[in-house]
Parts: C-alpha cells; structure tokens; sequence
C-alpha cells in the first residue's frame, strides 16, 4: 500500500500515515474547518454515499448536494478509529451549539487507489463508549 507522509516532516521513529487513513483525516480536517469542497476532494467522481438517515447519494453531484447546508465549520472529533486494508472506520462525535451530549457516528470508509469510493454513516444511539481503536487518534485543534 502506498504511503504519504505528513507536510511537517518526520522524525526516524514515527511510521508513515498509509493514505487511507491520510484521506480520512483530510476530509474531516475539511469538514472541521468549514471547506466543503476540500472534503468532497476526497471522494471518486462515483463514489456511493449512505447517510445516517438511510439515504444513497451516487457520484460526486449528489454526494456534493448532501453538503448544501454545511457552511459553518463544524466541531468534530475523531474518538476511534481504526483500519483494515482499504477499509477505515471512524467513530465521530459532533457538537452542536447549544446541545450537550454530541451526536455520534460510525463511519466506513471504502477506499480504491488514492480516493474514497464509498462512505456509510450510521447514527450511535448507545451511551457506551466506543471500543478503543487500533490506531490512536491524532490530537487535532478543535
């Protein structure tokens, strides 16, 4: 599997970040700071969206209508996350102004070559907290 390493530079002892995780971040390091189009960077001009509400999106025109109303930067945080080839699994929670428990997702990435071809969010209605990650989260500005 190809690699890309980070902007800033490594050290001999931090291993590569594998693209699929790499594309991952950059979407939600996107969506975080308000750049829609940054994140629909991400995905392939057919990829297949499944929202949390049931809903299918096919290519890149309809995946882009999802995020109509997306404007404002958003607060989100990566709580686990965890890889499997080209398969990545996010567990995300999202603040809203003015509620006090976040809303949770589960995210499954499907990544071919260096794009997304397929993303599947579902709602987490448990309050368990979520199994720990292989991978630890990076700590990323709110």
């Amino acid at each position: 599997m190809p690699y890309a390493g980070n902007q800033r530079g490594m050290s001999a002892e931090e291993e590569p970040t594998p693209l699929a995780e790499t594309l991952v971040r950059q979407y939600f390091d996107a969506l975080r700071a308000g750049r829609i189009v940054d994140a629909l960077d991400v995905f392939a001009t057919d990829a297949i969206l499944r929202d949390a509400q049931g809903g299918v999106h096919r290519g890149i025109r309809e995946i882009a209508a999802t995020f109509v109303h997306t404007r404002d930067p958003r607060r989100i945080e990566i709580v686990a996350l965890s890889r499997d080839k080209d398969r990545v699994i996010v567990m995300v929670e999202i603040r809203a102004k003015g509620v006090k428990r976040p809303l949770r997702f589960r995210d499954v990435f499907q990544i071919d070559g260096q794009r997304v071809r397929s993303l599947t969010v579902a709602p987490v209605r448990s309050r368990t907290a979520p199994r720990r990650a292989s991978i630890t989260p990076r700590s990323l500005p709110a």
